[in-house]
């Protein structure tokens, strides 16, 4: 109950957060360590589980997602929350992480599906879906 109950209350952070009207939505996500271009993080990446396991079982399916948000329109799409420290990797075979933040177009469709990609992915999650209220980033997390 309470990893949940933390997973809920650090979503709502983040969401809200890039939603306030943050001059630099991205300093948001300072906390958080690099970013790196995902489909390039994870193709380099070493580790067989290296992206949310819990949500996805391979690499493969991590690539997928990315492909898929990638398709429907996103500009870049940053790999968040890496644990790269030496004994992590040498553990696992690589860098771990567990968050995407998604640059959106501003296309109104392209945002459209986005918003609509990301709608399932948080429903799916149990958490509400986000709106577009012309922000600049979309964000990704499992725990």
């Amino acid at each position: 109950m309470f990893e949940r109950m933390t997973r809920a209350i650090r979503f709502f952070l983040a969401t809200t957060l890039a939603t306030t009207g943050c001059r630099d939505e991205l300093a948001t996500y300072e906390d958080q360590g690099p970013r790196y271009e995902a489909r390039a993080w994870i193709t380099a990446n070493a580790n067989p589980n290296a992206f949310a396991r819990n949500r996805f079982d391979s690499k493969e399916a991590a690539r997928a997602f990315l492909d898929s948000l990638y398709a429907s329109g996103a500009d870049t799409v940053y790999v968040l929350n890496v644990q790269q420290d030496s004994a992590w990797i040498q553990r696992e075979g690589g860098p771990y992480a567990d968050a995407l933040l998604v640059r959106l177009p501003s296309d109104a469709a392209a945002r459209a599906r986005l918003f609509e990609f990301g709608a399932r992915e948080t429903r799916s999650e149990g958490f509400e879906q986000e709106r577009d209220r012309g922000q600049r980033y979309l964000y990704f997390w499992w725990d």
